[in-house]
């Protein structure tokens, strides 16, 4: 499962430093200096460009800060990656001032986690798993047929608010894993693929097996989904015929497949925290990272 690993720092008064640790309080000591040091170094990357620790995507990164006679008074940074949804957000604001003149600041740090798994994929979760898929895209060629039915059958549940995705598939299936129903009305067949290497290519004999099912059930919508790198140019020209006398087939190769993932991935967690320290630089922050949008296919 995700959770939040949460540093929140008090310093500059010495008879009151504290920090508080994923909820538990630090008053000076180790734990306290352990945390300062977690935050100074997340503030130190905040500026550097880098990619993700887990699966190597350039991060997104947005800042904004507010600054008084040259000195820097509330800041916020945001990290985000676009593939598999880690992140990170730490936070600088003042909050006092000492006789002298000296400030007061706080600092928050917040960084996501998730769950580490072992080779076998998680039975349960979709986020999680999805998660797990974009930062070990070798498991789309491991994963066993029927979870990667129930995943595609997922996806389209995710991307299609007014759609209801059945999975159905089971031995002498005819070809059919997953049916899906659009706004009630228009019922499509999928027919899910899995191939072992990342460079396959999904053939003709594919499309034709499920044309042969669609004539069957009088259904003449239908998708075929595949881990395939690619559909062959004699698939194309057979999903082309088809079209022609009034059976529409969409082919989802495993680049469009992973796009539909998106809208499984966690939504801009970190905007929260952004909205609980700093209210009037939330919209800054949620325009400068849009919402991830649902893919359109249908």
């Amino acid at each position: 499962m995700s959770h939040v690993a949460h540093y929140d720092v008090l310093v500059g008064r010495s008879d009151s430093d504290q920090a508080r640790l994923n909820g538990q309080v630090a008053v000076s000591g180790d734990r306290l200096n352990d945390a300062t040091i977690w935050l100074e170094n997340l503030r130190r990357s905040s500026y550097q460009k880098c990619k993700c620790p887990y699966c190597k995507t350039m991060l997104e990164q947005v800042c904004r800060n507010y600054e008084w006679q040259g000195y820097i008074i509330d800041e916020a940074n945001v990290i985000d990656c676009p593939n598999c949804g880690y992140w990170v957000y730490e936070s600088y604001s003042q909050v006092d001032e000492l006789p002298f003149g000296d400030p007061i600041h706080s600092w928050a740090g917040y960084i996501s986690k998730l769950g580490v798994f072992s080779e076998e994929l998680p039975q349960e979760c979709h986020s999680e798993l999805v998660q797990h898929l974009r930062r070990n895209p070798r498991l789309w060629h491991e994963m066993e047929p029927v979870r990667l039915e129930r995943l595609v059958a997922e996806s389209f549940r995710r991307n299609y608010a007014p759609c209801e995705a059945i999975h159905v598939g089971r031995p002498g299936d005819g070809g059919i894993d997953v049916m899906l129903l659009d706004s009630g009305i228009k019922k499509w067949l999928i027919q899910v693929k899995r191939r072992q290497t990342s460079a396959a290519s999904e053939g003709v004999e594919t499309i034709r097996n499920i044309l042969g099912a669609m004539v069957l059930e009088r259904v003449f919508r239908g998708i075929v989904v595949s881990t395939a790198d690619h559909f062959t140019f004699q698939a194309w020209k057979d999903r082309e015929r088809a079209e022609q006398v009034g059976i529409y087939l969409e082919l989802v190769d495993r680049g469009k497949l992973n796009r539909m993932l998106d809208p499984s991935l966690p939504d801009r967690p970190w905007l929260k925290f952004v909205s609980k320290d700093f209210s009037d630089w939330a919209p800054y922050f949620a325009d400068a990272v849009p919402s991830r949008k649902q893919l359109r296919l249908l």
